[in-house]
């Protein structure tokens, strides 16, 4: 049954991948719509995939939970303007309070925490077609160093049956056919969600009228902390204007794969950057070594020669550029395995074109620097 859940799941999405891509091609007065319709369905694939990988961690005891010193309100309120926006696109309103402590840092996994807003932000939004959603946070110091916070996400929307609480929280559920015809959704974020909040100490808990709306409230029991520098704390993500950023830089791409070095090329030379591209490890060496570049983009997974040996072989005979791994692999050991290997950098595929750009900006600004 699982495993006929997932194929639906992936074949959904693939299916108007491919159709509206056929259609694109044969009708181009309406091209820029389907490419559109190609893109909300690759977005949505990649959720699919990223809950899967991410709930099979869970369930397998290979999820890591990393506590540190995190600015709990600067997160929550970035992704509050964030939801609100799009609240805002939908004709509704998001109201966000905060009461009690609204400074300081508590002891927490800032990527888990936002996963969890993420979802429980994104149903809310998503199940709501009429009225508003709100956001309420609210920390109590019950203990000398720790206390609880308490996060609470309601809606006006659809809503749930009491037979469809009893099973919320289990991997592809939703309510009703009808609701994920209309609504879309897999039914795993929030089986996600529940695993994720247990995991960071907490409880989830849920209360529903069906055709009202619903509210969540997860409790976190957290250390205070002390500063302890930028750790956790929000950082503004790049804009798109880092597509001028490289501007005079040169840039080796070693990618076995046409379409990726294509894809790749394409972002880079945009951002302003003169770009080579090598088809193999072997080839990206006879480039290194007898070129200039300001940072080099390594895939990981190259038949012969793979990107790791590569970037062995690059460090062994000198070569000091940045390296940046590009690689499918999203877990964090096969992280640390890639930097051992001589990277500077990490990306997990698909690319993010200006998350990419700001990262080779940046590396290539620091070797030049170092030089």
């Amino acid at each position: 049954e699982f495993l006929t859940n997932v194929s639906h799941e992936l074949r959904t999405p693939l299916t108007a991948i491919l159709g509206y891509s056929s259609m694109a091609i044969e009708d181009p007065d309406r091209a820029e719509e389907h490419i559109r319709t190609v893109r909300r369905n690759g977005e949505h694939l990649l959720a699919v995939i990223n809950d899967l990988l991410d709930l099979s961690k869970i369930e397998s005891g290979k999820m890591q939970i990393e506590l540190v010193a995190v600015d709990i309100w600067g997160v929550i309120g970035e992704l509050a303007e964030q939801y609100r926006q799009r609240a805002e696109a939908k004709g509704l309103s998001l109201a966000f309070e905060t009461r009690g402590r609204t400074s300081g840092k508590l002891r927490t996994d800032a990527t888990r925490l936002r996963q969890v807003l993420h979802n429980l932000l994104g149903n809310a939004v998503k199940f709501t077609d009429r009225g508003e959603v709100g956001l309420s946070v609210a920390y109590s110091s019950e203990y000398e160093d720790a206390g609880w916070l308490e996060i609470r996400v309601r809606d006006t929307g659809v809503g749930m049956s009491k037979e469809h609480l009893s099973r919320l929280f289990r991997p592809f559920e939703q309510a009703d056919a009808s609701t994920a015809r209309r609504y879309g959704g897999t039914g795993l974020g929030l089986a996600v969600t529940k695993r994720l909040v247990g995991m960071l100490g907490g409880t989830i808990e849920v209360s529903s009228v069906l055709g009202s709306g619903s509210e969540f409230v997860v409790k976190l029991l957290m250390a205070e902390a002390p500063d302890e520098g930028r750790a956790g704390e929000t950082r503004e993500r790049p804009d798109a204007s880092a597509n001028q950023s490289l501007v005079g830089r040169r840039v080796l791409v070693v990618d076995d794969v046409a379409d990726n070095r294509r894809l790749v090329s394409m972002y880079l030379t945009k951002a302003g950057a003169e770009v080579e591209v090598a088809e193999s490890g072997h080839a990206g060496i006879e480039a290194a070594t007898t070129g200039r570049f300001d940072v080099i983009l390594m895939d990981m997974q190259m038949p012969g020669m793979d990107g790791a040996e590569t970037t062995r072989r690059l460090r062994s005979l000198g070569v000091a550029t940045p390296i940046m791994a590009l690689t499918a692999h999203v877990m964090a050991d096969y992280r640390v395995s890639c930097l051992e290997a001589g990277c500077d950098d990490f990306m997990s595929k698909p690319i993010d074109r200006v998350a990419l750009i700001a990262s080779c900006a940046r590396l290539a600004k620091d070797h030049r620097a170092a030089a």
